[in-house]
């Protein structure tokens, strides 16, 4: 039977009460099999039907549950590493892309954590003028660099985090591969904020 052509009519739905741990048990021991794949299936059918009939909030709620019977499905072996690692980074930084709050606390924290790395790490006190080849040749760069001020690292987390390329260029080798972290990690955690912001409010 397709849930998703089920209607629902004057259904409360306890989720205070719904432990996803415990439905996985209660499958197990009535035998069937696999438990893992079927809780999800059908939450995944419910989410359906709940979107089709624009319940978005309850949509969510089973998505979410849909994500997290397949990371409770837990280590399958190095071939499912990949998938593995994406489940729980996924649930960390969004709550699988269902959860606003986290998402935007998360991009606050990358913003934060990186403007105070950069208090620490050295950026260029200087940028070589290069106008020919031979001056190229030269050119003295500065290799050691001083860290930023508080208020200019907020700044300037804020640019790296928005594609910018601020100055200074970093110095070092650990500034450079803190930048470049920020560079992958803030867009990526502001894509999924808009996705979390997008499920919510679609209509």
């Amino acid at each position: 039977m397709d849930s998703r052509k089920f209607e629902f009519i004057a259904v409360e739905w306890n989720w205070h009460n719904v432990k996803i741990k415990q439905e996985i048990k209660s499958l197990q021991s009535k035998n069937i099999s696999p438990a893992h794949h079927l809780l999800e299936l059908a939450c995944r059918s419910l989410a359906l039907n709940a979107e089709e009939n624009h319940r978005y909030e309850r949509a969510s709620r089973f998505r979410y549950m849909a994500m997290e019977v397949r990371r409770l499905e837990g280590w399958q072996g190095w071939r499912n590493f990949a998938s593995w690692m994406l489940n729980w980074g996924y649930l960390l930084a969004s709550g699988y892309g269902e959860r606003v709050g986290q998402a935007f606390l998360m991009l606050l924290g990358i913003w934060l954590l990186a403007a105070a790395l950069y208090t620490q790490v050295g950026f260029a006190r200087w940028e070589p003028r290069i106008a020919t080849e031979k001056e190229a040749a030269a050119a003295r760069r500065d290799e050691v660099g001083e860290p930023l001020r508080p208020s200019r690292a907020l700044t300037y987390s804020l640019g790296v985090m928005t594609l910018q390329k601020p100055e200074p260029h970093p110095a070092t080798n650990a500034a450079q591969s803190l930048v470049m972290l920020e560079t992958i990690l803030g867009p990526v955690q502001a894509a999924l904020l808009a996705l979390a912001i997008r499920r919510k409010f679609m209509r």
